[in-house]
């Protein structure tokens, strides 16, 4: 007798139950998004200034040397001009 009566509960309930689940999936991918977005921006240099600024502080401490900090600003500069062109092509 309780096993139908709670069997029926969850018959009549299950769009409300369903809609909760679905809530509460939802709420957890916005909240994986927002905390690997906010762990990014916390993470990666904003501008190319800031790139600039971090590759000078790993030369400075001795984590890469002369040629490797100098072949990333190279290859980097040229990155960026070559971005900058691109975009040009579509103002």
């Amino acid at each position: 007798m309780i096993a139908n009566n709670l069997l029926g509960f969850f018959k009549t309930n299950n769009l409300v139950w369903g809609t909760l689940v679905i809530a509460l999936i939802l709420l957890s991918i916005l909240a994986i998004v927002f905390l690997i977005g906010w762990k990014v921006n916390r993470t990666y240099p904003q501008s190319i200034e800031g790139l600039f600024r971090e590759l000078k502080e790993r030369y400075d401490r001795g984590e890469i040397s002369k040629k490797e900090y100098e072949d990333i600003k190279r290859d980097t500069f040229k990155s960026v001009f070559q971005l900058k062109n691109y975009l040009k092509l579509f103002k």
